[in-house]
């Protein structure tokens, strides 16, 4: 098994992550410390979320339990799988597997020594217990100059915490003088990002703020209604994955002002996509350039990356009627199209072609918001 753990060991060269899109994988870690971390182990598939099948939470502040750990570290280290059944509790949880090829690699003994045929895998993990697991996975082995913190004498685990600290991947609990380790509190979710991507080498992913693009009713952020389509290009590149210097999903290029796109104003128009979000242009004889005219925020196909665009007052697509109307009060009228059979909602007495409005899937509270759009709208 020690040789599992070398092996492991020797390719724990720093692994590189790309950028999320604005606003981050998740919907309750902004403004986290740790998010970067938490952004960068997404990336690579470490963590999933904590609210399956959406997983549109991280849950940072969550308490870690030992079953969660052996998911986290087999992702981080690509273990292999097993046949052998190493733990007599663990039959029937989730985490089964995971906990078995961490044992398999020489990670765990077990939770009950001398025996050691139990994981515990519900038990909460201790900071203590994490070093340890730490160490055996990426094999540190240097415990530098040794006693790095006061609160850790006499501690099974002082060895491993040095081991931890020397390499660079615990910084204390106490800062800023954190000459302290906390052995025994339990680790959080959002620490345990941190602590994961400090050993793979990971650069903190820290997205766009979503505050940056918000959707108003005469643009979206800085972007107004108006402004030439280069420009307005430019700034909005920022939504798209950096790696590919802003590429956008998707760019029809002028084309007639009368297609599938409706009746829009206009000689030609322009419809360039970034994840969620639609940006229409419009050019004539007159305006030669092109300006910008209206947007589109929608996912009908499900398959588009969600940008996470929020108004001001904090509607998504996706949020429930209820929502909407806690957000908005009085200022929300719904409006059923008999002709198209469509639900439609609009802000502060908002007409079909201007200010902010959408679609909804129906008026009762439970009923979600389709998509979000503002400005002069194409027609039928």
């Amino acid at each position: 098994m020690m040789l599992v753990v070398a092996a492991l060991a020797a390719s724990a060269a720093p692994v590189l992550a790309s950028a999320r899109p604005v606003g981050g994988t998740f919907d309750d870690d902004d403004g986290n410390v740790h998010e970067g971390f938490i952004e960068a182990i997404a990336e690579l598939g470490i963590t999933r979320g904590c609210n399956p099948p959406l997983n549109t939470h991280y849950c940072p502040a969550g308490l870690v339990t030992r079953g969660q750990t052996a998911a986290f570290l087999v992702r981080a280290r690509s273990l292999p799988a097993t046949p052998e059944d190493f733990f007599v509790d663990d039959a029937g949880s989730v985490f089964e597997d995971d906990i078995n090829r961490l044992a398999a690699a020489g990670i765990t003994f077990g939770c009950n020594p001398p025996d050691n045929d139990r994981y515990c895998p519900d038990d909460v993990l201790t900071r203590g217990q994490m070093a340890a697991l730490l160490v055996r996975a990426f094999g540190y082995v240097d415990p530098g100059p040794g006693n790095w913190f006061i609160d850790d004498d006499g501690s099974i685990f002082e060895g491993d915490i040095d081991r931890l600290a020397a390499a660079g991947i615990t910084l204390g609990c106490n800062p800023p003088d954190n000459d302290r380790f906390c052995p025994t509190d339990p680790v959080r979710r959002d620490q345990m990002a941190s602590f994961l991507g400090r050993a793979l080498g990971l650069t903190p992913l820290v997205p766009e703020s979503p505050d940056d693009f918000l959707l108003e009713p005469d643009g979206v952020g800085s972007t107004a209604f108006g402004m030439p389509t280069e420009f307005v290009l430019l700034e909005l590149a920022l939504l798209g994955d950096p790696e590919l210097e802003g590429d956008p999903d998707d760019d029809t290029g002028w084309i007639d002002s009368f297609s599938v796109f409706g009746t829009c104003p206009g000689a030609e128009i322009r419809v360039v996509r970034w994840g969620t979000l639609e940006a229409f242009f419009k050019r004539d004889a007159i305006v030669e350039e092109g300006e910008f005219f209206t947007y589109r925020v929608s996912n009908f196909s499900g398959d588009r990356v969600d940008l996470k665009l929020r108004t001001a007052e904090g509607l998504r697509l996706g949020d429930t009627v209820a929502q909407l109307q806690a957000l908005y009060g009085s200022r929300v009228d719904l409006t059923f199209e008999d002709v198209f059979g469509i639900w439609y909602f609009s802000i502060d007495d908002a007409t079909p072609f201007t200010g902010l409005g959408g679609t909804l899937t129906g008026d009762d509270p439970a009923d979600i918001v389709q998509f979000i759009d503002a400005g002069e709208r194409c027609g039928e």
